[in-house]
């Protein structure tokens, strides 16, 4: 069943931005039902505020949203809550609930970002065939976690998948409506290798443009190291490179020749102080050096 903690959370899933303080305050005043007009008075939010006196019955969408997950067996985590990532946590405004199939390997594994182009490279793909199975043998609590987009993305899953270790699916879209489609048919695998396919959005919402750009900061605060195999200079991996510099994630990248297309945004990162990586020993060398957060650790 789900708690009225749980209902209160799923405003992030109507698209509301609160605070820590303000979500833990929302849940002291109990029940909405019981105390509408204190609510009202309680939001600091001026947005909020009229959002809720203009959908006075926005819970029942909560609940019905929970329930589909309950009858779909998946799972949430809430702010607060001893499975939460302590990593998100200490964000700003973190979404304040998590759905997800699988199993919330953040709690025992260290997340290794691995992000990069819809359209790598042969050699991009060459070098992570060869190097990211070979960094996963020898690190044993690590996992990989990427957008689950074709290219880069969906080769550091397989890769982790056929290692059998947990790799975390972060969709720009709800668990009902899993983009792009063809992760449906990983879930099953996923699921067998202890890792997840997790959402910030509604289990019933679609793809959105914007979601990206949230989808890849929460990439960036999740794991302890970002690893760009390749990217444009103006791309959605350089957002997530971006937001790992801000929440102070440490960036690794590949070097590629300057004349190279599709690999300027690994040269700026590198002109901005991204590690450099050559192969496998320079990613665990990077990941044990102590400046990297390990699983459920702040920044």
């Amino acid at each position: 069943m789900y708690t009225w903690t749980d209902i209160v959370a799923t405003l992030s899933w109507r698209g509301h931005s609160i605070d820590k303080e303000n979500f833990y305050k929302l849940i002291s005043l109990g029940d909405y039902l019981k105390c509408p007009n204190q609510w009202t008075r309680e939001v600091n939010d001026p947005k909020l505020r009229a959002w809720l006196s203009e959908n006075p019955l926005w819970f029942e969408e909560a609940k019905r949203e929970l329930d589909w997950c309950l009858q779909n067996n998946i799972r949430w985590s809430v702010l607060g809550g001893a499975d939460y990532p302590e990593s998100l946590a200490v964000q700003d405004r973190p979404p304040l609930i998590l759905s997800y199939f699988g199993s919330p390997c953040w709690l025992k594994h260290s997340l290794l970002a691995v992000v990069g182009s819809r359209r790598p490279s042969p050699e991009a793909l060459m070098w992570m065939e060869h190097e990211i199975p070979r960094l996963l043998d020898i690190s044993e609590d690590l996992g990989v976690v990427s957008g689950g987009a074709m290219g880069v993305d969906q080769k550091a899953h397989s890769l982790s998948i056929r290692k059998k270790r947990p790799t975390l699916v972060f969709l720009p879209s709800g668990l009902s409506n899993i983009y792009p489609a063809a992760l449906k048919n990983w879930v099953p695998s996923v699921i067998e290798t202890d890792g997840a396919m997790i959402s910030p959005f509604s289990p019933f919402s679609p793809m959105f443009k914007g979601h990206f750009h949230y989808r890849n900061r929460l990439i960036a605060a999740l794991s302890c190291l970002v690893f760009v195999v390749q990217a444009r200079r103006r791309s959605g991996t350089m957002i997530t490179a971006r937001s790992a510099f801000e929440c102070d994630r440490e960036i690794a990248t590949l070097p590629f020749f300057p004349g190279q297309g599709g690999s300027q945004g690994n040269l700026d990162l590198i002109f901005d102080g991204a590690h450099i990586v050559r192969d496998h020993k320079d990613l665990a060398m990077i990941l044990s050096c102590g400046s990297a957060v390990g699983p459920n650790a702040d920044s």
